[in-house]
């Protein structure tokens, strides 16, 4: 955000892909399940968290270029 508004030159696709690892690492954080008084969050490992990540940033690959098996193939 501050590179493009400072006038730098830089693409869409960078900012895209970093948003979409942002959201993803984000929503794990704030969408956690109460079990019994205490905190229940939805992965149980970083493998899992890291691979949830992985699919935002295909997704921000995705939107940018409007190729979904390119951001699949990103993700790879």
């Amino acid at each position: 955000m501050f590179s493009v508004s400072a006038g730098l030159p830089c693409g869409k696709e960078g900012p895209m892909i970093h948003s979409g690892a942002i959201v993803s690492a984000l929503v794990p954080k704030v969408m956690h399940l109460k079990r019994d008084g205490k905190d229940d969050y939805i992965f149980r490992n970083d493998r899992q968290l890291r691979d949830f990540v992985s699919c935002g940033a295909a997704s921000g690959v995705a939107a940018a270029f409007g190729a979904p098996i390119g951001g699949v193939l990103f993700s790879l």
